[in-house]
């Protein structure tokens, strides 16, 4: 068994430094660059991000530097959303947000799914249960992006319900009332 895990080990690893390779360099020989970000970012920024990353160098030199970097968690600097800002920096922003719709897309799921799951196993035959089923195949062959967009269409745009864009105020207040102005902005991310 430890040949085996070796074994697996290793082809890890290769497939990881040929993957990274791969990405890489279809990143450099990509057209374009961080030149066409002048029009936002300015050409300080370009030059920065230039004299940083040396684009310019042999292809090994600088996938070398570039894994060193990703291995020292630098992910470079943001040249179109907020230019010149460190991208880690950036996620470490957005991470609150992440973790918490992800929490509550978990719990929805997981409220949704077992009563489903409890009503198909007490009455399989059911016409709920067979709607049930039809619904969910039908929503889960339309794209996440679709089902956002129509909800957005719909609840904030036709109706007026809910806001259309934002994330709302982590820390909105204490009591019901702060909950409730925070939560208005998480309901459609949640549903979609």
């Amino acid at each position: 068994m430890p040949g085996y895990l070796a074994r697996r080990l290793v082809l890890s690893a290769i497939t990881m430094v040929l993957l990274t390779a791969a990405v890489y360099a279809a990143i450099r020989w990509l057209p374009g660059g961080p030149s066409t970000a002048d029009a936002q970012g300015g050409s300080s920024v370009t030059e920065t991000w230039l004299a940083r990353y040396h684009p310019l160098d042999p292809l090994p030199v600088g996938y070398a530097r570039w894994l060193g970097d990703i291995a020292r968690l630098d992910l470079g600097l943001s040249l179109t959303v907020q230019p010149g800002a460190p991208v880690a920096d950036l996620l470490a922003a957005a991470l609150p947000y992440t973790l918490l719709l992800g929490t509550l897309a978990f719990a929805l799921t997981v409220c949704l799914a077992l009563p489903l799951g409890l009503l198909s196993a007490w009455k399989p035959r059911s016409a709920g249960v067979r709607g049930a089923a039809v619904l969910l195949y039908a929503l889960h062959a339309l794209p996440g992006f679709w089902i956002a967009l129509a909800l957005q269409q719909v609840v904030s745009g036709r109706w007026g319900w809910l806001p259309p864009l934002g994330a709302g105020p982590l820390d909105a207040g204490p009591g019901l009332g702060g909950i409730a102005a925070s939560a208005r902005y998480w309901i459609l991310p949640t549903l979609a």
